[in-house]
């Protein structure tokens, strides 16, 4: 297959302080080649992911600034705030999580999204355990300070016992007016759950892994640790992801006390969509599928993604998870052939 080229104006992040811009460089009537079908996907999806991680920075901070000011005053408007404020948070971590790769995982023993959302590790469901936990904790005579909540398990802390804490019960506002324990642990998870969207804020924009070099920049100029090639790193993450929505019944487990299920898996697939069909200058994926000769699985990618958005607004569970499984296939084989790079997996991984 012939490598194709195109012009294109390239485009930089450049990183100031915690937050970022993007800045172009380059003029695209100059006649010089462009960066290849390749370099422009990472380029548009490296723009993609730091605002996915501005976003649930963004959510995380007014989730725990709401929980703050309910707490100084519980009511029924206040926690309906609240839990507003949790979903929000919930379906930016479910965008977020298509790319569970740099400082989502660079500690390989207690990685920071089994933080966020313990489910996420092993498709396991702590409801019930966490159930009694926060209890233990209520009725317990421990401090509950920031040295307490830094000192939890994973699977005792992130969204689930969030969501456990405002939903988990009834009259519950006037719960929390009678009991500052409850508030305390309420206020506590939400600014646990802020400081590790931080750290994922810090590692991709200010320095991973405490290198001092954000993980945009590795992902920019193809040093990844991992020693994989950017496209390929990033293909593997969405097809792992597909992979894990649909085989572990996510959507019939995800979201259950806050009625939030739904939600959050039309952010997963609204996230992975963009992946495919952003409006980049010089071509997405979709586009750059058809022109190296994948015509036909550039359709197949397509209409699968429609399938799974017509089965999240059908809210239809079997629909769904097939057409999840649909694009675990497409991210496996599809995209990767067409755009000829090697994922370095088997036929069977994620089937």
């Amino acid at each position: 297959m012939t490598k194709a080229y195109f012009t294109l104006t390239t485009c930089l992040v450049a990183l100031l302080g915690s937050s970022f811009v993007v800045s172009c460089a380059g003029d695209s009537n100059s006649g010089d080649a462009g960066p290849s079908p390749v370099e422009v996907l990472i380029q548009g999806i490296s723009v993609q992911i730091l605002q996915e991680v501005e976003n649930f920075s963004t959510t995380t901070a007014a989730l725990s600034a709401s929980t703050t000011a309910f707490c100084a005053a519980p009511s029924e408007a206040g926690l309906q705030d609240v839990q507003t404020q949790w979903r929000a948070s919930a379906v930016a971590w479910y965008q977020l999580q298509t790319f569970n790769f740099g400082p989502a995982d660079a500690d390989p023993v207690f990685p920071l999204y089994s933080f966020v959302d313990s489910l996420r590790l092993a498709g396991t469901d702590y409801t019930n355990s966490l159930r009694t936990t926060l209890e233990a904790w209520r009725t317990g005579d421990t401090e509950l300070n920031r040295d307490f909540f830094a000192a939890q398990r994973f699977d005792d802390l992130g969204l689930l016992a969030l969501e456990l804490s405002l939903y988990d019960g009834d009259d519950l506002a006037a719960t929390y007016a009678s009991d500052s324990r409850r508030c305390a642990i309420l206020d506590g998870l939400a600014q646990d759950l802020e400081e590790r969207a931080t750290a994922f804020k810090i590692g991709w924009t200010e320095s991973y892994d405490d290198t001092g070099t954000p993980y945009v920049q590795l992902l920019l100029n193809a040093m990844l640790p991992s020693g994989r090639e950017p496209l390929v790193q990033i293909v593997v993450a969405v097809q792992n992801y597909l992979d894990y929505l649909h085989r572990d019944h996510i959507i019939d487990i995800a979201g259950q006390l806050s009625n939030a299920n739904w939600v959050l898996l039309e952010g997963a697939v609204n996230a992975i969509d963009e992946v495919c069909a952003a409006d980049l200058e010089g071509g997405n994926m979709l586009y750059w599928m058809q022109q190296l000769g994948g015509a036909d699985a550039a359709s197949k990618l397509q209409t699968d993604l429609t399938a799974a958005h017509a089965a999240i607004a059908a809210q239809d569970a079997t629909a769904l998870e097939t057409a999840l499984s649909a694009l675990d296939g497409d991210f496996k084989r599809e995209v990767p052939d067409t755009l000829g790079i090697d994922l370095g997996l088997t036929l069977t991984d994620g089937d």
